[in-house]
């Protein structure tokens, strides 16, 4: 990202995680590009459809699949989906709000974390069985600021705008002014994430990437 464009550096660094759901339904990951116009929901279903099997891959349940369940809760420290365990309980990670109806439930798969978000005032959320509004992936990528290839820092205002902004990003406090649909937002990095860990801690994930840069503003 080029670091001189703030907007462009907060987006590259707010996308460390992203929502599955999105990531089906408004691409061609199932094979077809995404229908025009407003929500569709029989590829919304197919979307459903096909992050269960994902959850089922990556977390089977001993005995059942994510397609079926009606409650996923935490209970003695360990996921209870149903009343049967994960195969691999190890892959819990913690959760957040009621253990007995939780907002969101946090596993790792291969060293990612995979973020289940439960909701039944959502659009999605309300008409699933478990109420599971979305499932949100932590992506393995890390965010490269660029310094040379993608912008032109020729004289001492540009140079100063380009550590600036790197600043803003090291101390975590860089913001952009964006306006949308008539509307002007605040954007910033994204706060951590905290869970309450299986044994009682609490357990933080960063809420944005990793960072680096390529060649240096002489």
């Amino acid at each position: 990202m080029p670091i001189t464009n703030d907007r462009f550096a907060l987006n590259a660094a707010n996308a460390r995680w992203g929502s599955l759901y999105d990531a089906y339904y408004g691409t061609d990951a199932m094979g077809a590009p995404p229908p025009e116009g407003k929500y569709e929901r029989g590829n919304g279903s197919r979307v459903i459809a096909r992050t269960r099997v994902f959850l089922d891959r990556a977390f089977p349940i001993a005995g059942s699949s994510h397609a079926d369940v009606k409650r996923y809760s935490v209970e003695q420290g360990a996921l209870n989906i149903d009343g049967l365990p994960l195969q691999e309980p190890e892959k819990f990670v913690g959760y957040r709000g009621d253990p007995l109806s939780p907002d969101a439930v946090l596993l790792v798969n291969h060293g990612l974390h995979v973020e289940f978000v439960f909701d039944c005032n959502h659009p999605i959320g309300s008409r699933d069985q478990a109420h599971l509004a979305d499932v949100r992936l932590e992506s393995a990528m890390s965010a490269i600021m660029d310094c040379e290839d993608s912008v032109a820092c020729v004289d001492a205002q540009d140079k100063v705008l380009a550590y600036s902004n790197w600043l803003g990003l090291m101390q975590g406090n860089l913001s952009a002014e964006v306006s949308k649909g008539g509307t002007t937002i605040t954007r910033r990095l994204n706060d951590d994430l905290h869970y309450s860990a299986a044994d009682g801690s609490t357990s933080t994930r960063k809420g944005e990437r990793c960072f680096g840069y390529v060649t240096s503003v002489i």
